[in-house]
């Protein structure tokens, strides 16, 4: 996962999880992209969303 370019360490969390991270220093947080393993193992293509 990054937030504007930057790398946020995450582990794997649990379906419906909630989960609240700090954005990392120097960072806007405008845009967040991130990724997910659906439930046959593949790994998706990049999301973005902006903040």
């Amino acid at each position: 996962m990054t937030v504007d370019d930057k790398d946020v360490s995450l582990n794997m969390i649990r379906p419906f999880e909630i989960l609240t991270l700090p954005i990392p220093a120097g960072v806007a947080g405008k845009s967040l992209v991130w990724r997910f393993i659906n439930d046959y193992g593949a790994i998706s293509q990049p999301l973005k969303k902006n903040l």
